[in-house]
């Protein structure tokens, strides 16, 4: 592979993109290309992040005067680290997403305002899946429902949410296709 060089020991930036520059409040990209991670940042927090030989890192670290999420992958090729990849984000900007998202979901309603009485089928796999639903309803437990776009998963949670013993209260739809992960695990436990 041209221009591959093993990792000896020394992290070196051999691309930083512009809106990393922009969330780690740097000048530009060609001052930190060819460094060393160490001497381009002053934060012991990404230091550590990027030295260590984990594979795989996701945390939420303080740097300048704020906090970011940093996860970091490492390449191997041939069975040899060569680097890590860095993702970025800065926490407020999550914030301000997961806002948004409850601002959209607050105005939604959370309110189920399906029963399977309004779920019409004649397939006999779509009849077994209602049965089995509603035998669901009677339990407390957890229910994931899966399915291609357009089949009704949001229906189906519905009308087993008006079924069950919860059906006094708030139903919230989240699509947890459309979140990142990090903002996927503060909109299910919260803040940690």
């Amino acid at each position: 592979m041209k221009g591959w060089r093993p990792l000896i020991g020394i992290i070196v930036f051999f691309f930083i993109n512009a809106s990393a520059i922009r969330i780690l409040q740097l000048s530009s990209r060609e001052l930190y290309l060819g460094k060393k991670f160490s001497e381009a940042f002053l934060s012991p927090h990404l230091n550590r992040i990027i030295s260590v030989s984990e594979e795989y890192i996701d945390e939420i670290i303080e740097y300048k005067n704020t906090h970011l999420s940093v996860k970091k992958v490492n390449l191997f090729m041939h069975s040899s680290r060569i680097g890590s990849v860095l993702t970025i984000l800065n926490a407020s900007q999550i914030q301000a997403t997961e806002d948004r998202l409850r601002r959209k979901l607050y105005h939604k309603g959370h309110v189920s305002k399906y029963r399977f009485s309004d779920l019409v089928t004649a397939s006999p796999c779509m009849l077994s899946c209602i049965q089995e639903a509603k035998a669901y309803t009677k339990t407390d437990a957890n229910m994931m429902i899966v399915g291609e776009s357009g089949t009704g998963k949001e229906l189906m949670g519905q009308s087993v949410h008006n079924e069950s013993a919860r059906a006094k209260y708030n139903c919230v739809a989240v699509n947890c296709a459309a979140l990142l992960e990090n903002l996927l695990e503060s909109e299910l436990f919260g803040y940690a």
